[in-house]
């Protein structure tokens, strides 16, 4: 500007100084004839110049002097403002960076050209990070926020700088140790003149208390809202300022029978369900409530179908600071059951004392208001004894259980369930318990009602049903056992039969009978109490007494203590008898333990058979011990169920009425004797199927069938078994082969299926049992005869209707199974 005014100053000093040189001189010309005046005239003209211009002069130098004094004046004023300006600048910019400590929000700036970041201190106490260390860059912070919230992040950076989308959001950074921080992060995209971005500033604050505050405010109001929607009690909330119910829990609908619309359109029209004579009450309480007092009463109200039910409300007022009213809050219940019952107790008084149950009212204080006939039958005390008295004292010797029933009644308004008790004699009791809070006029609680009901007796069955799911299981383990031994005596009882063929010497003969018999005897005991543990009931058939009692002879005297001696004396020609062995030998081992136990010191136990009559034949056979003797009190409740004079522990009281019902089952009676320190006698009656004299029909043994060439195919995993199934069937005629498991066996059978006229198989083997391998060949050849043995008489039942399968119990003799082995050849047609 100033040399712009500088060159018009001197173009037009310039122009006027040669107009006027130029333009004088031409108009003196004329006027100036000779030269020496010119010249005169020329100096004059000059010096009126020079004073001319030097006036010009000044008054240009004097308003350009007195601008630039102006000029200088302004700027000393400017620089004065500037400074305070400065002086204000830095105070605002020293508060704003107060402020923003105080407040805990940290800004960040970003150069979007050469990419460099800059950080407040505050964003480094947020991030946890050392400014002398730590260079902030986008993509350092975007590592350290979830996959998640570094997406949104990065989309809303790009939407900013494209112009739109939200320059604000919350997310969340992991800290070290695990730790989450929630930030509030915003910022503003500055750009340059052609539009694009250039620079970008923000702020951050941690927000994690306040997230917090708020989730567990959210949590807060989710729980109170389940707890109010679900609980079985109406729940509300009354605006007494506005008139307007705030809230009523969904109760409402099924305790008072109408829809909550109703009610939050009209808060007044519950009263129209109230019942007439109860209103009175119902605006007493109202103004109570609103003279700020916690109220609660009982009333009916009537439900669309015409029902009446008792419902009990109470009420608690909120008071603002100003001491009015602000809201009500208050629960409503159904307590209709409860008033029908006290209704009905009065009506019941008369019946009370008929019932066998124990049924007694406390006071809150735990003493006895009412005890009645059954609970004197219950508890030996009479009601003159009890009343009074704290009940606590007297059935209870852990108080823990008691105490927490009453909580619950006094809480709940009822309990239920089951409770150990102690009788006067000390004799524990389990009762089922039914236990009732009882309220007066007012609402008040006033006293318990107690029945409960003897169920001893149920405990103690049920303690039965688990001995008997144990022997169940020991059942089971047996029968594993027992198909073990077995596998182990079926080829000790072949081998004998085959030796005997092959053995000419007497001597070495009656050895030989001598290990059959004793191995067919071990095969006797495995089944025998294999069916005994299990409990297995077999039909009834023709039984031999005396082998019963050997048997009973042979199990006690290997399980009974050896200070007790066992004597059996068994009279000739006993009768048979129509009976279940299992359950036989059941009674008279209850017998036997029966007098075992009451011989601690040792004894003689002896055992008697014998042939009698009255009327029709029977047999009585006889148990006795040299023991301590029953007591003559107890002789008739001995037969009792669950009555026991053993000590706790050691006696179930089932033993002698298991044994009375099973005896008379059978179509007998069973009889007892007995004297203190002498002993006892119990005498079982049967009846005999023939009479005395009469002999069984004896039959002779047919020779041993023999094979005509057929072909065995024996598969079993024993290879002791094969080993003398082989050469019994080849001694007596048949051609045999033999696999190890079902799986063999197929492949055998597949490969020589027209050589095999029969398979004898096992039916417990690894890899493929005997049912799977029968089905299986009889997809292959449906007509080929097939005998299934086992050690366990309890295994799946075969397709007996098939006539070619059978089944061949393990231990068999030669004789059994090669009669077997004809039966379903003769048949077979192939």
């Amino acid at each position: 500007m100033a040399r712009r005014r500088a060159w018009r100053i001197v173009a037009g000093y310039g122009i006027f100084a040669a107009l006027w040189i130029v333009l004088s001189d031409h108009a003196l010309a004329p006027l100036m004839p000779r030269p020496e005046l010119m010249m005169h005239w020329s100096m004059v003209k000059g010096l009126a110049f020079v004073a001319l211009t030097s006036l010009l002069l000044w008054i240009l130098v004097r308003r350009t002097y007195g601008a630039i004094e102006a000029g200088y004046q302004s700027l000393q004023v400017s620089e004065g403002e500037q400074r305070e300006l400065a002086r204000q600048l830095a105070a605002e910019r020293s508060r704003l960076v107060e402020a923003q400590r105080v407040a805990a929000i940290g800004w960040w700036e970003e150069d979007l050209k050469n990419g460099g970041v800059v950080w407040s201190d505050e964003m480094h106490g947020i991030f946890e990070t050392d400014a002398a260390s730590f260079v902030p860059s986008f993509e350092r912070v975007l590592r350290r926020m979830p996959d998640d919230d570094g997406g949104r992040i990065k989309k809303a950076v790009e939407d900013s700088l494209a112009g739109h989308g939200s320059g604000a959001v919350d997310h969340r950074i992991l800290m070290d140790g695990g730790r989450v921080k929630h930030l509030e992060v915003s910022w503003k995209v500055f750009r340059d003149d052609a539009g694009r971005p250039c620079r970008m500033l923000g702020i951050c604050r941690d927000v994690t208390e306040r997230h917090a505050a708020q989730q567990a405010l959210r949590d807060s109001e989710t729980r109170f809202r389940e707890m109010a929607d679900n609980i079985g009690e109406i729940f509300y909330s009354y605006d007494m300022i506005q008139g307007r119910l705030l809230y009523a829990s969904p109760a409402y609908e099924s305790i008072w029978g109408h829809s909550r619309e109703e009610i939050f359109a009209d808060p007044g029209s519950y009263l129209k369900h109230v019942l007439p004579e109860d209103v009175p009450a119902m605006n007493e309480v109202a103004r109570r409530k609103l003279a700020g007092e916690q109220t609660e009463i009982d009333f009916r109200i009537r439900w669309p179908k015409g029902e009446v039910r008792w419902l009990s409300d109470h009420a608690v007022p909120i008071i603002d600071a100003t001491g009015r009213v602000e809201r009500i809050v208050g629960t409503v219940r159904d307590i209709t059951a409860a008033k029908v019952a006290e209704s009905q107790l009065a009506e019941q008084a008369a019946l009370i004392e008929k019932a066998r149950d124990a049924i007694i009212v406390l006071g809150l204080d735990q003493q006895v208001i009412y005890w009645n006939h059954g609970a004197e039958l219950l508890y030996g005390w009479s009601a003159g004894a009890v009343t009074g008295r704290s009940v606590r004292e007297l059935l209870y010797q852990d108080e823990t259980a008691f105490m927490d029933a009453i909580r619950t009644v006094l809480k709940e308004g009822v309990w239920a369930g089951e409770i150990g008790q102690f009788t006067r004699s000390g004799q524990a009791v389990t009762v089922d318990g039914r236990w009732t809070l009882l309220r007066d006029p007012d609402g008040k609680p006033r006293s318990i009602l107690s029945i409960n009901t003897d169920i001893t007796g149920r405990k103690q069955l049920e303690q039965q049903f688990l001995r008997a799911q144990r022997m169940e299981s020991i059942g089971t383990l047996a029968g594993g056992i027992a198909h073990d031994l077995n596998n182990v005596l079926a080829p000790v009882i072949m081998s004998v039969d085959l030796l005997k063929h092959r053995l000419a010497d007497p001597a070495d003969r009656e050895i030989l009978d001598i290990v059959g018999a004793s191995a067919r005897r071990g095969a006797d005991m495995v089944q025998q109490i294999l069916s005994f543990a299990r409990g297995m009931e077999g039909r009834r058939v023709e039984v031999d007494v005396s082998r019963i009692l050997q048997e009973v002879v042979r199990i006690i005297g290997d399980t009974f203590p050896k200070s007790i001696r066992v004597e059996l004396e068994m009279a000739t020609g006993l009768h048979p008898v129509h009976a279940d062995p299992t359950q036989l030998h059941q009674v008279l081992l209850n017998l036997c333990v029966n007098a075992r136990d009451a011989m601690p010191e040792g004894g003689v136990l002896r055992l008697r058979a014998a042939n009698a009559s009255n009327e029709e034949p029977l047999v009585r056979i006889e148990v006795e011990d040299t023991g301590t003797g029953i007591p003559a009190g107890l002789l008739d409740k001995i037969f009792d169920p669950f009555f026991t004079s053993k000590e706790p522990g050691k006696g179930t009281g089932l033993g002698l009425s298991t044994a009375l019902a099973i005896v008379r089952g059978h179509g007998g009676s069973l009889e007892v004797s007995s004297a203190l320190g002498v002993g006892t006698v119990f005498t079982v009656f049967l009846p005999a199927l023939r009479r005395a004299g009469e002999k069984p029909v004896t039959t002779v043994s047919p020779a041993l069938p023999r094979g005509r060439g057929e072909t065995v195919l024996v598969v079993d995993d024993e290879s002791s078994i094969r080993l003398i199934t082989r050469q019994t069937l080849e001694a007596y005629g048949y051609e045999v082969l033999d696999a190890a498991d079902g799986a063999e066996g197929i492949a055998l059978f597949i490969g020589r299926r027209f050589e095999i006229d029969v398979v004898l198989t096992d039916m417990a083997m690894p890899r493929l049992d005997g049912h799977a391998l029968i089905r299986e060949l009889h997809r292959i050849d449906p007509a080929v005869p097939v005998i299934g043995v086992s050690g366990v008489s309890s295994i799946q039942p075969l397709d007996e209707e098939k006539e070619t399968v059978r089944f061949l119990p393990k231990p068999y003799t030669t004789s059994a199974l090669l009669t077997a082995l004809r039966e379903v050849l003769d048949v077979a047609v192939r």
